[in-house]
């Protein structure tokens, strides 16, 4: 219920995403892009939704191979190349966050490309200390927030106490 795996890895790919490039990730917070808005169709239908279908293989390939942290790298590689110049990150900024999830949504063609993919996803590099870290952070804070909703839903008033009020007076 509620895609909480999925929120929990978007935002430890966000973690992860801040070490690559800072300014977009900063401009993303100050956007308030949630990473559930570009990220779930990655991870849950495992790219087959957004690279070309040969890229899609390769993706599964290295999966197969390597584990999870595969689907961390690709994100990166796309978002990376989502914001690869500098000229793009400012467009972002004028534009909004219509933009930022417009870049995110329809990456440059010629990044899509098995071979450029792989080579790609290949250059990134987090330790293990650095992944668990992000979804160590990712999970706690998503669980602060949980509590944080449950608290304001025990707060908030009992809706059959508005029966009484009338807006006719």
């Amino acid at each position: 219920p509620g895609l909480e795996k999925v929120q929990v890895d978007g935002q430890a790919l966000f973690y992860l995403f801040r070490k690559e490039n800072e300014p977009a990730h900063k401009l993303m917070v100050k956007q308030g892009i949630d990473p559930v808005l570009y990220m779930t169709e990655w991870f849950m239908c495992i790219y087959a939704r957004t690279l070309p279908w040969c890229t899609v293989l390769r993706v599964w390939d290295m999966f197969f191979c390597e584990g999870v942290k595969i689907l961390y790298k690709v994100g990166l590689y796309l978002m990376l190349n989502a914001f690869g110049s500098k000229q793009k990150l400012q467009r972002c900024a004028q534009q909004g966050m219509y933009e930022t999830l417009n870049c995110l949504k329809n990456l440059p063609v010629e990044s899509l490309d098995e071979v450029s993919l792989v080579r790609g996803v290949c250059q990134i590099d987090f330790s293990k200390e650095d992944f668990a870290r992000a979804f160590d952070k990712s999970k706690l804070e998503f669980e602060k927030q949980s509590k944080r909703v449950k608290s304001n839903a025990k707060q908030a008033p009992d809706p059959d106490s508005y029966k009484n009020l009338s807006l006719i007076h």
